[in-house]
């Protein structure tokens, strides 16, 4: 397992915390995904052969938000 911090634009309530906790855990590969509404920022724990960086990029911005 590895482990990342991405930080993430436009959240502005717990709404949009669970909304993007939701759409990581979805991804095949992710073990955990825990969002923290004031850093902006989501900690992931996924397998590196199963998921990448990219894919959580392209369900957080279709999910309405920015990775940065």
């Amino acid at each position: 397992m590895q482990t990342t911090t991405l930080k993430i634009n436009g959240m502005s309530c717990s709404g949009c915390a669970s909304t993007v906790s939701r759409v990581l855990k979805n991804i095949e590969g992710v073990q955990s995904a825990a969002v923290n509404l004031d850093t902006a920022s989501a900690q992931v724990e996924f397998d590196p052969a199963m998921t990448n960086l990219d894919a959580f990029k392209t369900a957080i911005e279709d999910a309405g938000y920015d990775l940065v």
